[in-house]
C-alpha cells in the first residue's frame, strides 16, 4: 500500500469476486486469506501459508490476482499486489487487513 492510506471494509462486490476466484483453489496448507482495500483503492490479496511458498504457489496467486482484477473496470485499482506470507499462527493471531475472506477450521465436524 502506498503512503498513508486507510484500510477499509471490503467492497461487496470486491469480496464476492475474491470467493469466487478462491472456489476450488483452497489447499491444506492454506490458514487464511486476508485483503486489504484502501480510500485509495490499492488492493492486497494476503494468502497466509503453514509452510513455505513455492513458484508455483506465487504463479497461482498471480492468477487468482488476474482473475479478481478481469472482474472490475480498468483504473478501479489503483495498485494491486499477491503475497504469501509463511506462518505458524492460528487465525486468531493473523493480520486480517481489511478483512478475512476465508480461513482454516480445525474443527473436526460442523457445529451449526
Amino acid at each position: 500500500m502506498h503512503g498513508h492510506t486507510i484500510l477499509l471494509p471490503l467492497p461487496n462486490g470486491l469480496y464476492r469476486s475474491i470467493s469466487r476466484a478462491l472456489l476450488g483453489e483452497v489447499f491444506a496448507q492454506v490458514v487464511a486469506v486476508a485483503a486489504a482495500w484502501t480510500d485509495a483503492h490499492d488492493f492486497t490479496l494476503r494468502v497466509y501459508l503453514d509452510r513455505a511458498a513455492t513458484d508455483e504457489d506465487a504463479a497461482g496467486l498471480d492468477i487468482l490476482l488476474t482473475e479478481i482484477s478481469a472482474d472490475f473496470p480498468l483504473g478501479y485499482f489503483r495498485s494491486s499486489r499477491a503475497e504469501i506470507v509463511t506462518t505458524t499462527a492460528t487465525v486468531q493471531h493473523l493480520d486480517a487487513l481489511s478483512g478475512f475472506v476465508c480461513a482454516r477450521s480445525n474443527k473436526t465436524r460442523f457445529t451449526h
